[in-house]
């Protein structure tokens, strides 16, 4: 078993760490893993991008040129129809792209071989007072339907990776989003 993994945003909207996380529950369960990332020089509002392959066995590259998952949150217009449609074309039968659907102008096409999830996100998070956990409402969504962990694997994961980083303290909440986006 092998899950290629591509995370994809603007600074800022938490993609790098939503990569960290799911590397932080393959990890859990003793799986193989890497993580790989890419951004701009700007702390804020620059691409961003992270590469999490996840394996049984040993990994030959990080580099996920053939994602099963893609993972989208960015909102800044055009350029997320163009990272659909590259990402999309790359993407082998059967592969999922989760994508915080108010990032979308539009309604876009995709192929018929390939899950979509759109999920409004950021309108979940900030309904409930956190805008900027948008991610973690996505990441809700693709943990409660993830082969790799459970739901309950993937949040116990997730409050280790934030209680080890000095900010275990905002648990409650993150497993608020979390579940949100799983019952989105």
């Amino acid at each position: 078993m092998v899950k290629r993994i591509i995370c994809i945003g603007l600074g800022g909207q938490g993609v790098l760490t939503v990569g960290k996380l799911l590397m932080q529950a393959a990890s859990d369960k003793n799986l193989e893993c890497t993580w790989t990332c890419k951004y701009g020089n700007e702390m804020r509002g620059g691409y961003s991008e992270c590469n999490v392959i996840i394996s049984d066995s040993k990994i030959a590259s990080p580099y996920a040129d053939h994602p099963d998952i893609v993972f989208l949150m960015k909102n800044d217009g055009p350029v997320v129809e163009a990272s659909i449609e590259r990402n999309e074309a790359a993407m082998p039968e059967g592969a999922v792209m989760y994508i915080n659907k108010n990032s979308l102008d539009q309604d876009v096409s995709h192929r018929e071989n390939v899950r979509v999830v759109e999920v409004p996100a950021t309108d979940i998070a900030t309904e409930l007072g956190r805008g900027s956990n948008a991610n973690l409402v996505l990441l809700g969504k693709l943990a409660s339907e993830s082969t790799l962990f459970t739901y309950e694997e993937f949040e116990s994961s997730m409050c280790n990776y934030f209680e080890s980083h000095g900010k275990g303290k905002f648990n409650d909440g993150n497993k608020k989003m979390l579940a949100a986006g799983r019952d989105a």
